[in-house]
């Protein structure tokens, strides 16, 4: 019977896995129509299918975390009520359809049990896109002629003009986008070193390399958040009680690896892009390149609509494209009173869990649920902060993803405390 048991916990595992190689392929190749044919009839297919098929699993989720969503429902009302006074009502459903096709992807995955499975997806896909932006600088013909096409603005001028200067663009139609996929990366890397002493340092290796090639990508947002990323995330690396010990550690590992990659980027130029970003936009008299004035444009916006905002997703319609701030453009797009809701959604979960996660990790002998919840962590925290300097609430496959992440910390969250309360335990 454990045997049976074992071939079909086995069998249903395999399923999901592939579902969830199917539903990431959707979410890491997002800049190429050519390797998604029939994304808009197979995506709806696959999340609607899922959904279906694991229903049991996701009213039983559903159940267990009522009141997140509540909140969800919440935020989908607030943007079908925004979408009624839109000022680009196409957009504002057409955003609203995807993100309740992510939803209901993330839902499905919040409810398996074998989360590690999910995250074993993504670093399939991060390999996969930092081998491109490698092939990028060491086969640069090959890479024109093979790669680019499968791109879907690949003649567009910010792809051109990015490789031209030696930015990596690698499978994505922007540096921003392929910044943000090498940040993803580093995160599932370094999750699984701080975590797991079984192959520390190759995991290690490959987590540096998604780092420099997220400076490569020319994205100084990015690549100062990870430097904050590994900052708050070294704390993590000993559960020793001794705060001075454990200081010093940080101190130590942080300073070392600021030398190394000092040392690295004088070999590799493109490493240097970031300094070199910096130095030529405070030659030009505006370090924001032209963001200070996308933000006056948005601010004005707001002004002339204050209460129920232009529309959700209306941004392109009002002000030409996106604030380059995920917190403005809502503002903008919601209005002083319609974003309540939104902004609740997305830090309602950080603020009531992310405090208790170092008390229950020192508590927690269990690895595979250490790294879920630690990559979670950082991508909730990186999605939060790249919301200052780019749009990632209105990219719907890196919302979904931060969904999922809401849920497994939320889970984590709950079932650690629960143990304890089984036990007699405080935290």
């Amino acid at each position: 019977m454990m045997k049976k048991n074992k071939t079909e916990q086995s069998g249903n595992d395999f399923i999901l896995f592939v579902y969830i190689l199917w539903g990431l392929w959707y979410v890491f190749f997002t800049s190429s129509l050519v390797l998604r044919p029939y994304y808009n009839i197979l995506w709806p297919l696959l999340a609607i299918g899922g959904l279906l098929l694991a229903i049991n699993k996701v009213r039983h989720e559903i159940r267990r975390n009522s009141v997140t969503f509540f909140w969800i429902v919440l935020f989908f009302v607030t943007c079908l009520i925004s979408a009624l006074f839109s000022n680009d009502r196409t957009e504002s459903l057409d955003y609203i359809q995807r993100m309740l096709l992510g939803v209901m992807f993330a839902l499905v995955i919040a409810s398996c049990s074998n989360k590690k499975l999910f995250l074993q997806g993504c670093r399939i896909y991060s390999l996969i896109l930092l081998g491109v932006s490698f092939l990028q600088y060491f086969l640069p013909s090959f890479y024109i002629n093979s790669i680019l096409p499968l791109i879907s603005q690949n003649r567009s001028t910010l792809v051109l003009g990015a490789i031209n200067v030696g930015y990596s663009v690698g499978l994505t139609n922007g540096t921003s986008i392929n910044g943000c996929f090498m940040a993803i990366g580093f995160c599932l890397y370094w999750a699984k070193a701080v975590t797991s002493k079984k192959n520390k340092i190759i995991n290690l290796l490959i987590a540096a390399l998604f780092f420099g090639m997220t400076f490569a990508t020319g994205k100084r947002s990015y690549s100062l958040i990870l430097i904050v990323l590994f900052v708050l995330s070294v704390g993590f690396v000993d559960d020793s009680r001794n705060f001075v010990k454990r200081t010093l550690k940080i101190l130590g590992i942080v300073f070392l690896a600021f030398a190394l990659f000092y040392l690295a980027s004088l070999q590799i130029p493109s490493l240097n892009n970031i300094m070199n970003k910096f130095i030529y936009y405070i030659g030009q008299g505006d370090i924001s390149n032209g963001r200070f004035e996308l933000y006056v444009d948005a601010l004005t916006a707001f002004k002339e609509h204050p209460l129920f905002g232009i529309g959700v997703n209306a941004s392109g319609a009002v002000l030409g494209g996106a604030v380059h701030n995920s917190y403005l453009q809502w503002l903008v797009e919601f209005g002083i009173i319609g974003i309540i809701i939104p902004a609740v959604f997305v830090f309602r979960i950080i603020v009531k869990y992310a405090f208790q996660l170092p008390a229950l990790w020192r508590v927690d002998d269990n690895i595979n649920e250490k790294e879920v919840v630690l990559f979670s962590l950082l991508y909730c925290i990186l999605f939060l902060l790249a919301g200052l300097f780019a749009t990632p609430f209105q990219w719907t496959n890196n919302f979904m993803l931060f969904v999922i992440c809401e849920f497994f910390i939320m889970d984590y969250c709950k079932d650690q405390n629960s143990n304890l309360y089984r036990e007699g335990t405080t935290v």
